[in-house]
């Protein structure tokens, strides 16, 4: 009876500090920190373009180099005539150092966090970013932002971030790295010269 009673002492101790682990997000990557870009918006997905918070991920990809599909979000204005990529890569690092040398954006990881920690956060929301942005802003806030770490939370994503905890008071942060790739080349490879005006940038 002793042994059989400590037996399941241990696998609720296990259990336990198993959620405590996921609760701190240290399974999911290097936690979050003040000085990270938060990205608030509600995604949506659509094979039109438009004005919003796009949300995208291949239904064919590598799986031999991909733990599973990429994601992508778009920040785009159609009036204003700009999109910022924010892309979502998760690589078999072993497979991927046989055809080029890995980077931090190559392991990607998503954090659960408390909702209530939502509030504290210095967060760029999309709708607010749109509505203030021009292209010429936009353009040179993905530039002056494309080295720092950058987390996207989706309001989608609200209260169904971790199997482990049911109740709805948590929230999921997808690491996300700003991709110039759709920048025209004069910009891309220009200098980062704009005048802000009193656009007030994260």
């Amino acid at each position: 009876m002793f042994l059989k009673t400590t037996t399941i002492m241990k696998k609720n101790l296990m259990l336990a500090l198993t959620f405590i682990v996921m609760y701190a997000g240290s399974l999911f990557g290097q936690a979050p920190s003040p000085s990270d870009i938060y990205i608030i918006g509600t995604s949506r997905t659509s094979s039109a373009k438009f004005t919003g918070f796009d949300k995208g991920s291949p239904t064919i990809f590598n799986h031999s180099l991909h733990n599973y599909a990429p994601i992508y979000f778009k920040i785009r204005s159609i009036e204003k005539d700009y999109e910022i990529w924010l892309q979502h890569y998760n690589y078999k690092l072993a497979a991927l150092k046989k055809i080029r040398p890995t980077g931090p954006d190559d392991s990607c990881v998503f954090y659960n966090m408390p909702l209530s920690k939502l509030s504290s956060l210095n967060a760029i929301y999309v709708e607010d970013f749109i509505n203030t942005h021009t292209q010429a802003q936009a353009w040179a806030w993905m530039k002056a932002n494309q080295n720092k770490r950058v987390w996207v939370i989706d309001r989608n994503d609200f209260y169904k971030s971790s199997p482990a905890f049911p109740s709805n008071n948590m929230m999921k942060l997808t690491q996300v790295y700003i991709s110039l790739f759709n920048l025209p080349d004069a910009v891309r490879n220009g200098p980062d010269v704009v005048d802000y005006g009193s656009v007030s940038f994260h």
